[in-house]
C-alpha cells in the first residue's frame, strides 16, 4: 500500500473494529473514513522516511539528559 506495514495493519483493525462495532451504516462509513485517511497520511509520512516511525520510536525513547559516567553499575 506504499506505507509501513505495521502501521497499515494496526490502522485497518481500528478501522473494523469501528466500522463494525456500530453495526450501522454509519459506524462502517466512519471506518472506511478514518482508514482512508490514516494511509493517506501513513503514504505521505513513507514518501518522506521510509523508517520514520522507528525513527520516531528512537527519538522518544532517548533520555533527556546523560550523566558523566560509564553506566549504572559502575563505580
Amino acid at each position: 500500500m506504499g506505507a509501513e506495514r505495521d502501521l497499515v495493519l494496526w490502522s485497518g483493525l481500528v478501522a473494523f473494529l469501528v466500522g463494525m462495532g456500530g453495526f450501522t451504516l454509519v459506524s462502517a462509513a466512519t471506518g472506511f473514513g478514518w482508514w482512508a485517511c490514516t494511509v493517506f497520511v501513513l503514504r505521505r509520512m513513507a514518501r518522506k522516511d521510509p523508517m520514520l516511525s522507528k525513527v520516531w520510536l528512537l527519538h522518544i525513547r532517548q533520555q533527556d539528559f546523560y550523566p558523566a559516567r560509564a553506566g549504572t553499575w559502575r563505580r
